[in-house]
């Protein structure tokens, strides 16, 4: 597919993927193709958590020609026409046009996001008071579950209904081994050039969304971004596709906001996701938003003084995500302290507040997660790489540099407030834990993943990103020279070391085999070239060079053409699990901050 990314004057071209997602600020989203690849593509609306699909494709005959990415709405040349598809803020609504009326088939999938079952399903559609109304319901043992409403308004009511259901097959699902195949559909088509869509789960709330939209035109204006003076355009508009598509995530779910993880199944606050985050928030200056994220997950800190791995919570406990949580508050009032302007974003009790969760997390870790009061251990899948393939439990590296930017922060929090006391027992625990830490994992080459686990895992770069002090800067050449031709991949880093018996050079899809065993994550490359640019820019060049084209050419063209995805596979140079992934898209925006 031809793909041109739009903003004003500048356009740039290329060929990529035919893809594209637009999101509503309240949980839903649409991402569609000719012919859609995934049983996650459609157009989707949310009630608070709670996703819902209601389109699965809409039709028309000739062959897509080009793809252009504006941003806040996307356009598809085909033959005789052009495609216009919009998603207003705010509201569960959908806006369709073509540039001449010509008979759509609208193809529905209707059904929470993640019930694949494909018996109990039932649509009714019907023409009232100047609105197309679409009803579905599923049922379970003869007994209603959930409804769903579409209501459509169109420029044109000369329509049928159709009402077949039709198998499709997904080649992106069955990439990744998933289900990968289902029912849709085909419930009308209709002779018209605009249908307005509005979607709830009763007939009232669909109607209302389609009227409060009505009017609105596709063509949006272009979002305000952050421009740098760069002098390749394709890094330049990667930087603006980043910003946006990070944008694209921030949702008002629950009376809350905050940065979802990725679309399209990480549609939830994943607190580690969303606090890593939240770094290209203080760098872009997004001061309000970032303060509202932090003091949000502040007050979640429980009794063991950890955050829950996701908001809603989930079975699996989280090491790591209160560390996160104070590194961004380090890195927060550090700028603005630099700017003089920390009492005009936090008052005298709000840093009480920040300080008192700091103590509180100090000392339930120690209390719940040390033998020693010393190294901080954790269990099988609560670090990020949460899979039980993985093998991550016991006494893991980065959680110990996590949690001397813990002691870092309370420092410097103690500073702030003349706790003195406060202060000498933050510098007396992160000289402990930084010794300690040098006694048990650096072995004079690299830094060891786990206290009993020499495995060269790309963590290295995790920990020199989040407690640079923990090394020299000629021990960290020493490791980073031992760890990177183990590690890197041509475009980015192994998740673990290319000799080791785990390795898979190629995703496995769902069964998790490859994901924290040889798939590359962007994130982490990301992190990796701003680490090598800080140590010695000159001697790493080539390397980041080469994983800044990686993270580029992955959001200008692959997967999702506009949005950094989630994983490459380690041999192969491609887009894998989410496609629009916030600290893929967040520590891309770093990285370009740093580098130019």
């Amino acid at each position: 597919m031809h793909i041109i990314h739009e903003y004003y004057n500048s356009r740039i071209r290329g060929s990529g993927d035919d893809n594209f997602i637009l999101t509503n600020g309240i949980g839903g989203y649409a991402s569609l193709s000719e012919q859609n690849s995934s049983k996650f593509q459609g157009v989707y609306f949310a009630e608070g958590f709670e996703c819902y699909k209601a389109i699965e494709n809409l039709v028309i005959s000739g062959k897509s020609k080009a793809l252009i990415n504006r941003f806040t709405s996307a356009v598809k040349h085909k033959d005789d026409c052009a495609e216009y598809f919009f998603m207003p803020r705010n509201h569960n609504a959908f806006i369709y046009e073509l540039s001449r009326k010509k008979e759509i088939t609208l193809v529905l999938d209707c059904r929470k996001q993640l019930d694949f079952d494909d018996k109990g399903r039932r649509y009714n559609v019907g023409l009232r008071d100047g609105i197309l109304y679409i009803s579905y319901a599923k049922a379970k043992s003869g007994k209603k579950e959930y409804s769903i409403y579409i209501a459509m308004i169109p420029d044109s009511f000369d329509y049928r209904k159709t009402g077949k259901w039709e198998e499709r097959n997904y080649s992106y699902d069955e990439r990744r081994k998933g289900v990968s195949n289902g029912w849709v559909y085909n419930a009308l088509k209709i002779n018209a050039s605009r249908i307005v869509f509005g979607f709830g789960t009763t007939e009232e709330k669909a109607r209302e969304n389609a009227l409060a939209v009505k009017g609105m035109k596709t063509d949006s204006e272009y979002p305000s971004a952050e421009l740098k003076f760069i002098l390749d355009s394709k890094v330049s508009t990667a930087y603006l596709c980043a910003q946006q598509s990070l944008y694209k995530l921030i949702t008002n779910a629950a009376n809350e906001e905050g940065i979802f993880a990725g679309f399209y199944w990480f549609n939830h606050f994943w607190t580690r996701d969303e606090l890593v985050s939240a770094g290209a928030l203080i760098s872009l200056k997004d001061f309000e938003l970032a303060k509202k994220i932090l003091m949000r997950n502040l007050k979640y800190i429980g009794d063991d003084g950890r955050l829950a791995n996701r908001i809603p919570p989930t079975k699996t406990g989280n090491a790591d995500s209160v560390g996160w949580l104070f590194k961004r508050f380090y890195d927060f009032l550090a700028v603005l302290d630099r700017k003089g302007i920390v009492k005009k974003y936090f008052s005298e009790r709000e840093i009480r507040l920040v300080k008192a969760g700091a103590e509180k997390a100090v000392r339930s870790i120690i209390q719940n997660h040390s033998d020693s009061g010393i190294l901080i251990k954790s269990s099988l899948q609560e670090t990020w790489m949460d899979t039980r393939q993985a093998g991550r439990d016991g006494y893991r590296l980065e959680i110990q540099a996590l949690q001397l930017a813990i002691y870092r922060f309370l420092a410097m929090i103690s500073v702030m407030t003349n706790d003195f006391t406060s202060l000498k027992y933050a510098e007396h625990k992160e000289a402990e834990l930084k010794k300690k830490t040098r006694e048990v994992f650096w072995n004079g080459h690299y830094l060891a993943d786990g206290s009993d686990d020499s495995t060269i895992r790309p963590n290295v770069f995790l920990v020199h990103y989040i407690y640079p002090e923990l090394l020299s800067k000629k021990e960290w050449i020493r490791c980073f020279d031992n760890v990177l031709p183990r590690l890197f991949t041509g475009f980015g880093l192994s998740s673990i070391d290319m000799h080791n018996p785990r390795f898979q050079p190629h995703h496995t899809g769902e069964n998790d085999e490859s994901y924290q065993n040889g798939d590359s994550w962007y994130w982490v490359n990301n992190l990796a070239a701003i680490c090598l640019y800080r140590t010695a820019k000159f001697r790493y060049a080539k390397y980041i060079q080469k994983l800044l084209w990686g993270s580029t050419n992955d959001i200008l063209w692959q997967g999702i053409p506009g949005a950094a995805s989630e994983i490459s596979s380690a041999k192969r140079h491609e887009a894998f699990g989410a496609l629009c992934q916030a600290w893929s898209n967040s520590t891309y925006i770093e990285m370009i901050r740093e580098l130019f």
